[in-house]
């Protein structure tokens, strides 16, 4: 999973990643008093937005620089593998956005059992992260581009299908799963598809020599354009995701 993450650089260059989580928040629902913990918490931005229900909200994430970012700005962060978290009945609801897709594929059973754990019976988890297909365009040119190198072109992303998590999460022990698939074109403005390779496409790039970076940046830019830029010379990104509403049984 990414851990060292700048929060400067997040902010400035993937602005629109909260901004998609806005409308999870709003899912969640939050009331007062309830006791959230945000998975995957990065600067504490979203974290920030679900306390203003007056819930009371611990958030947790890989990546220290984040964590301190969170702290900054008054959240009650913490360090820590989703794997490996410790709570236990604590809370009313588990949030997460767009953390999951971190993990490799064999580690999401460990996680979302770490996840059931930390609820109260009752307790509920909403959560999204990228879908079978989810920037399909992009990372189809990144491994072609790769491949060219001779260069590991593995993703360091798992986007599962709705039917692969749905089983994940029953044999977790959750219930009432609900897994809904949403596509959309997500604005990459303003830093538009520089500030994606800069962030959050940088596990892939940084595997090539430093030297070669650029002219393999162009080149990704260029095969996907078609797609991916309007004609205003906006970049757009092809997202997939899976929604998901879950309780653990009282």
């Amino acid at each position: 999973m990414q851990t060292e993450w700048d929060p400067d650089a997040y902010v400035e260059r993937t602005a629109y990643v909260p901004r998609m989580g806005r409308a999870l928040v709003e899912a969640l629902a939050a009331k007062p008093h309830e006791r959230v913990l945000d998975v995957g918490c990065g600067d504490g931005t979203l974290s920030i937005a679900i306390a203003q229900s007056g819930a009371e909200v611990v958030g947790v994430d890989a990546s220290e620089p984040m964590v301190l970012a969170a702290r900054s700005r008054g959240i009650n962060a913490h360090c820590a593998d989703m794997c490996a978290l410790k709570y236990n009945t604590e809370f009313d609801a588990v949030f997460s956005h767009v953390a999951l897709h971190w993990l490799p594929e064999e580690r999401h059973p460990s996680a979302l059992a770490a996840l059931w754990n930390a609820l109260k019976p009752g307790g509920r988890l909403v959560a999204e992260l990228g879908g079978r297909g989810n920037i399909g365009a992009v990372l189809t040119a990144l491994r072609a581009v790769l491949s060219v190198h001779n260069i590991d072109i593995s993703s360091p992303f798992c986007f599962p299908t709705a039917e692969r998590y749905t089983f994940w999460l029953e044999a977790a022990g959750f219930e009432s799963v609900r897994v809904e698939t949403r596509h959309e074109a997500v604005s990459l403005e303003p830093a538009g598809i520089d500030g994606w390779f800069d962030v959050l496409g940088a596990p892939m790039l940084t595997r090539l020599p430093a030297s070669a970076r650029t002219a393999a940046r162009e080149h990704i830019k260029a095969l996907v354009a078609p797609s991916l830029r309007d004609e205003h010379d906006r970049w757009w990104m092809d997202c997939i995701r899976l929604r998901i509403v879950a309780y653990r049984p009282r």
